[in-house]
C-alpha cells in the first residue's frame, strides 16, 4: 500500500512476475505507472508491505527524463558507466605486469596475478571482450546514431537523443529485469521497428510502459492495467488484453446489484480490514477483495468523453501551401536539396523519417519559422495557420495560471468548453488556478497543444504531438482532429496513430521528399517492397 499527498495510490496491491514475463503497464496518467517502478528500485520509500526481488537479478531502469551525461564521447562514456573502462584498464596493467620477469619469477606472486586475471578476464568477456566496442557502436546505429557522431561529446546532444544514449546505456548493461518507462517517446519509426527486434531476443524480464499500442502487441505477453489503487492483469498482448477487458466489464455488468453481488461487498466490508487480519477469515477476505476490486472496471467507461467541435472558420483556396524547388542548410549542413510539393485542402498528411532527416525543418518552413536557403514556400488563399512544435512549452507565460493562458487565446469557444477540454488534458478542479511555473514538462507540454487546438486556423502543422498523452487523452485528441474542418500536417512517430488518421504520407530521405497516397501500413508496406 502506497499513498502521495493523501490520494491512495495502491491498496493491498499484488503482482507476482517471473522468469520470461513481458508486462505492459498501461493506465490513465497519474495512476501510478512511474511510481510503481520507483518503488521497485527502492527510489521511494514509507509504504506497507514487501516487494521482493528473488535471486539476486539485476535491474535496468530507463527513466522518461534523462540527466545530464557530461562531457565524454559517446562511445566513451558508454564504456565508462559499464564498467568497461576499469576492467580493460585492469587488464591491461595485468598483463603488463605478467610480461615483467621480476614479477613472475616468484611463483606465489605469479599464481596470485594468474588468479587475479582470470578473474578480469571473465568479466571483460562477460561484457563482450574484443566485441564490445561493435556491440556499442550497433546499438548506437540502431538507435538512430550516425557513424560520426559516435565520438561526439555527449553534451552536443538535445534532451530527446540523450534519452537514446540512455537506452543504449540500459540495452549494453544487459541487465536481468529491464524497466522501460515510455521507451519509444523519443525515437522515430525506424528506431523504433529496430527496438522492437532487439527485445525481441532479449532474454530477461522486460516491464514496460507504454501508450504504443502497436510496441504493445510486439513486444508484452501480458498487460497489468493501473486504476483506483487496484491491479488488474492479463494474459496477451493489449490487443488481446481489451478484448477480455471488454467480456469483463460486460460480465461484471451482469453481476452488479445481484445478490451474489451484495454478499461479495457485504463479506469484504465486515472481514477485510486491520482488526480482522489475524482471523481464518481475513484470508478469504482478501480474495474476495480482489473480485470486488474489479467492478472498478465499471468506472472506467464512466468519465464522459467530450469531442472538441470546431467553430466554422474561414475556408482556405484548394492549394494550401506549394514547395518549389525549396533546399535549406544549417551552418553549410544540407538538410533539404530542392524538396517540391503541394498541400491541398483537408488533406491529412504524415511526415515520416528517421531523427535528422528534415521533418521539423519542414514544419518550420511551413510556418514561416524558417526561410528556405533557396527556393520559393508560397501560401494559398486565406490559409491561417497554427504550428505546435516541441517547444511550444516555452512560449508560455509562466507567470499565467493555467486558466488565465487559456483564456489569452482569443478563440470562438466559450468558458465553459473551455474548462471542459482542460479536463480531458487532465487539467481538472482546482488544478486549472496552478500557476504555469510549477507544472512538470509534460504537462506544460499538453497546455501548449491545447492551446493550438483552440486558435482559429484552417491548417494545422504538428510535431510530434502525443509524446505526453496517456491512451485515453490520444483517442479523445485524435477524435478531436477528426473533427477539424481544416488541412493536417503531423509528424509522429505513433505508427497506430497515423495508421488511423493520414490519408497521405511524406517520407523525408536524403534530403527529398516522396509522397505516398495511403496510410502508415501502406507506406510501410511499399517501402519494403
Amino acid at each position: 500500500k502506497f499513498s502521495l499527498n493523501k490520494k491512495v495510490i495502491f491498496e493491498d496491491a499484488d503482482i507476482s512476475i517471473k522468469n520470461g514475463d513481458r508486462v505492459g503497464i498501461v493506465g490513465d496518467n497519474g495512476v501510478g505507472k512511474t511510481t510503481l517502478f520507483k518503488l521497485i528500485t527502492n527510489q521511494i520509500v514509507g509504504y506497507s508491505g514487501k516487494i521482493n526481488i528473488h535471486g539476486n537479478k539485476t535491474i535496468g531502469y530507463l527513466k522518461q527524463d534523462s540527466n545530464e551525461l557530461g562531457s565524454k564521447s559517446i562511445i566513451d562514456y558508454l564504456k565508462d558507466k559499464n564498467g568497461f573502462f576499469e576492467i580493460e584498464k585492469e587488464k591491461d596493467r595485468i598483463e603488463l605486469l605478467l610480461s615483467d620477469e621480476k614479477v613472475t619469477s616468484d611463483s606465489n606472486s605469479l599464481e596470485r596475478m594468474l588468479k587475479k586475471y582470470d578473474q578480469i578476464l571473465e568479466k571483460f568477456e562477460s561484457l563482450g571482450g574484443y566485441e564490445f566496442e561493435n556491440n556499442i557502436k550497433k546499438i548506437l546505429t540502431g538507435l538512430g546514431f550516425q557513424n560520426y557522431e559516435h565520438t561526439r561529446n555527449c553534451s552536443e546532444f538535445s534532451g530527446g537523443w540523450n534519452m537514446r544514449i540512455a537506452l543504449a546505456e540500459l540495452l549494453l548493461s544487459n541487465p536481468d529485469i529491464m524497466l522501460l518507462d515510455e521507451p519509444t517517446n523519443h525515437l522515430d519509426t525506424e528506431a523504433i521497428e529496430w527496438l522492437e527486434k532487439y527485445l525481441k531476443n532479449y532474454k530477461g524480464i522486460i516491464i514496460v510502459i507504454s501508450h504504443d499500442k502497436i510496441f504493445l502487441d510486439k513486444i508484452v505477453n501480458q498487460i497489468v492495467e493501473l486504476y483506483g489503487g487496484a491491479i488488474f492483469r492479463r494474459n496477451g498482448n493489449f490487443s488481446n488484453y481489451q478484448k477480455q477487458k471488454e467480456k469483463r466489464i460486460e460480465e461484471l455488468k451482469n453481476q452488479l446489484n445481484t445478490l451474489k453481488y451484495k454478499k461479495l461487498k457485504e463479506f469484504v466490508g465486515n472481514w477485510y480490514s486491520y482488526e480482522t487480519w489475524k482471523s481464518e477469515r481475513y484470508a478469504e477476505a482478501r480474495e474476495k477483495k480482489r473480485t470486488l476490486d474489479e467492478f472498478k472496471l465499471l468506472n472506467m467507461g464512466k468519465s464522459k468523453s467530450v469531442n472538441i467541435k470546431f467553430p466554422d472558420y474561414k475556408h482556405s483556396g484548394n492549394e494550401v501551401i506549394s514547395f518549389e524547388n525549396v533546399s535549406k542548410s544549417f551552418d553549410k549542413i544540407e538538410v533539404l536539396k530542392q524538396v517540391s510539393f503541394k498541400i491541398h485542402k483537408r488533406e491529412r498528411i504524415g511526415i515520416v523519417g528517421i531523427n535528422g532527416a528534415g521533418k521539423s525543418t519542414i514544419c518550420k518552413l511551413i510556418s514561416n519559422v524558417e526561410s528556405p536557403t533557396n527556393g520559393k514556400i508560397l501560401n494559398g488563399h486565406n490559409v491561417e495557420l497554427a504550428y505546435y512544435s516541441q517547444e511550444s512549452f516555452r512560449n508560455l507565460n509562466f507567470n499565467n495560471t493555467i486558466i488565465d493562458e487559456i483564456n489569452s487565446v482569443e478563440s470562438k469557444f466559450n468558458q465553459e468548453d473551455k474548462r471542459r477540454f482542460l479536463a480531458q488534458f487532465l487539467f481538472m478542479g482546482s488544478d486549472i488556478s496552478k500557476p504555469i511555473s510549477i507544472l512538470s514538462g509534460g504537462e506544460k507540454s499538453r497546455l501548449a497543444l491545447l492551446k493550438i487546438l483552440l486558435q482559429e486556423s484552417n491548417l494545422l502543422i504538428l510535431d510530434e504531438p502525443t509524446n505526453h498523452l496517456d491512451l485515453k487523452t490520444k483517442r479523445m485528441f485524435q477524435n478531436a482532429l477528426k473533427n477539424y474542418h481544416g488541412t493536417i500536417v503531423i509528424v509522429s512517430h505513433d505508427r497506430e496513430f497515423l495508421d488511423d488518421f493520414v490519408d497521405k504520407i511524406f517520407e523525408v530521405r536524403n534530403y527529398s521528399v516522396k509522397e505516398y497516397y495511403g496510410n502508415y501500413s501502406y507506406f510501410i508496406e511499399k517501402r519494403d517492397a
